[in-house]
């Protein structure tokens, strides 16, 4: 006997609007308004599903033990170059004749050609929640940015609309907080060539060279602050820090779905267009991976927040007396602050949520090295990569988790603001792993580490500096 049982399901749509039309009038010729009707234009009237290509899978395969080989040793592919490897050598051994290309799932949108315009929705309207010339604020993505310096005292805040800020440079400037350190500036030909503890700056917030805030107080060049963005969505906020030091270019890159920047670095661009290019790069091959590996595990993603990275210089500051007193650029660093992004298994094994998860923040990791490497012909370190370097060292990567945090926390060779960090996200249920020491590469010395949430493979790779290009 098969029992079934019937299911309503209501929704909100939302319309993009409605215009107004003739269906009376078959000859063409408009001279009364008999028959005139409202339709409401809608962007979904399509077959339900998708075309699917007939891909082949290989359930068999260790996808789960790909992250774990991939770190034993430094390697020159990226976790999708290494993983599409070891596909291969598997279908050359177990099935002759297939191809890498072989197991890629694609899809399409089933074409519906009605040549009509339809009288009416393909839904039944049971009620309008609301209707608006414009999508109302409580509807649509923001990001508020809030600027802080010591004691918490508030330099600037502002509220934007995520799509006002998708694709677009957006960059931290600089300028003098009053003529006298105008004036200090030019009597030393630049602000490149004043000594830092001679003025003061006001943090500036620009969009595509608009300068839409300043700070209400000035910091001494070299001085550290605190920028938070919080990306407000209908179902909550999200929040990210960074701390960033005065007189210091940075760029924000923040990218809502797809990148749709040239990042081709020519030589006529300056350092701003430069690190918006790398933050625009770096996002767009992320994406292009997941999508790669999505289709290979046979899974559906989706990416509901915007993805925000900022690139920007590595500056030591000198300190004496309480005040910077010197300042030098080292390099470049990397940070991919935030990114979200949902996968949903095709073929009911929800292993491979999991594994596509690690194997994602793997390639986010790998790539904060890689684009620098590849676009800027520099040698770099990120988390992942410094992972790979420990353990070609001979160390024994530790794994933190609750049962043995105690035991392992104080043996660690990190600063003690690490250690809190590492123990707030063991109590929170997460397993972090790290080098026992600290790693030296190069001019490079700190300690990186990943902390993962073990039901769902979901990760945050952190590091004392996620990334950074040797000085030269």
């Amino acid at each position: 006997m098969i029992s079934q049982e019937m299911t309503y399901i209501s929704s909100d749509h939302s319309s993009l609007g409605e215009f107004i039309i003739s269906d009376s009038n078959y000859r063409g010729a408009v001279i009364d308004d008999y028959g005139k009707t409202r339709l409401a234009l809608d962007t979904s009237i399509k077959p339900p599903g998708l075309s699917w290509n007939a891909a082949q899978d290989i359930p068999d395969f260790p996808f789960d033990a790909l992250r774990d080989e991939y770190l034993q040793s430094v390697r020159t592919e990226t976790p999708l170059e290494f993983a599409k490897a070891r596909v291969e050598e598997y279908l050359n051994q177990n099935l002759p004749g297939k191809a890498y290309q072989d197991l890629l799932a694609t899809s399409a949108i089933i074409p519906e050609v009605l040549k009509i315009v339809p009288a009416s929705l393909q839904f039944k309207t049971t009620a309008i929640t609301g209707e608006y010339t414009e999508l109302p604020a409580d509807l649509r993505h923001q990001v508020k940015s809030t600027a802080t310096g010591s004691a918490n005292s508030e330099l600037f805040t502002i509220t934007l609309d995520a799509m006002r800020l998708s694709n677009q440079r957006v960059a931290l400037f600089y300028e003098p907080e009053t003529v006298e350190d105008q004036q200090i500036i030019d009597s030393f030909g630049g602000l490149d060539n004043t000594p830092s503890y001679l003025v003061r700056l006001r943090p500036v917030l620009k969009v595509n060279g608009e300068r839409l805030v300043v700070a209400q107080d000035g910091l001494p060049m070299g001085a550290e602050y605190t920028l938070a963005m919080d990306v407000i969505t209908p179902n909550g906020a999200e929040r990210i820090s960074n701390t960033h030091i005065v007189g210091n270019l940075a760029v924000i890159g923040v990218v809502s779905q797809s990148s749709t920047k040239d990042t081709k670095i020519d030589e006529a661009d300056d350092a701003e267009s430069i690190l918006f290019k790398e933050a625009h790069s770096y996002i767009q091959r992320w994406n292009r991976a997941e999508d790669e590996l999505a289709s290979l595990l046979k899974l559906a993603v989706s990416r509901p927040i915007p993805t925000i990275v900022t690139v920007g210089g590595l500056i030591d500051v000198t300190w004496l007396m309480d005040m910077p007193h010197g300042f030098e650029w080292k390099g470049v660093f990397m940070d991919a602050a935030l990114r979200g992004i949902e996968a949903v298994t095709r073929t009911g094994d929800s292993a491979r949520e999991k594994t596509f998860m690690r194997l994602s923040a793997l390639q986010g990791s790998i790539l904060e090295n890689r684009v620098f490497e590849d676009d800027l012909k520099v040698d770099t370190v990120s988390t992942a990569k410094l992972l790979q370097i420990a353990a070609t060292g001979g160390a024994a990567l530790f794994s933190i988790d609750k049962a043995n945090v105690d035991a392992v926390l104080p043996t660690l060779g990190a600063d003690e603001n690490i250690k809190t960090d590492i123990a707030n996200a063991v109590n929170q249920g997460l397993v972090v792993t790290i080098p026992p020491a600290e790693v030296s590469y190069r001019d490079w010395t700190g300690t990186g580490y990943v902390k993962e949430k073990p039901e769902t493979g979901k990760r945050c790779i952190a590091a004392g500096q996620c990334q950074q290009v040797n000085g030269r």
